[in-house]
């Protein structure tokens, strides 16, 4: 996956999916590989916020989407790039560029929690949950609808 999405970033240096998909694929295999982590979280960053350039709007705002999840959840510095203060940012910019996608609602209810903000938490997640069903929610419903309850019930 990291390799097919480097040879799309260097074929399709404009198309600003290569760069949200490439840092996925960073993702999925920093979940698995975790002594590769620290440096593909770095990577991964760089890929967000070159596809961010590209097109912030791609995917329902799908870069700082990307980008607020990767701050929200790697570890704080100086072992890593976690900084709540910029998922935050990233999530509220990727709510105003598609208000109508329940995942960046869901994702910024998430760092509302870290943030001990538990009201406004319980707003984004009823936020999210009247937006289930999108017509392009299709394959991702179930699962938005997990982390809804996860999150509901850590809010319990």
């Amino acid at each position: 996956c990291i390799d097919a999405s480097a040879i799309a970033t260097r074929n399709r240096p404009a198309l600003a999916e290569a760069f949200y998909y490439q840092a996925l694929c960073m993702g999925a295999r920093a979940r698995v590989k975790s002594i590769e982590g620290l440096d593909l979280v770095k990577r991964m960053v760089e890929a967000g916020t070159r596809a961010r350039e590209i097109d912030p709007q791609v995917l329902h705002g799908g870069p700082d989407r990307l980008l607020g999840g990767i701050f929200l959840r790697a570890p704080a510095w100086p072992a890593s790039v976690g900084d709540l203060d910029a998922a935050l940012e990233h999530l509220e910019a990727a709510i105003a560029l598609a208000p109508e996608w329940a995942e960046n609602h869901v994702l910024l209810a998430e760092a509302l929690l870290s943030d001990e903000r538990e009201d406004e938490a319980r707003a984004s997640l009823a936020r999210a949950r009247a937006l289930l069903d999108h017509p392009d929610a299709d394959g991702w419903r179930e699962h938005w609808q997990r982390d809804i309850d996860a999150l509901d019930a850590r809010l319990d």
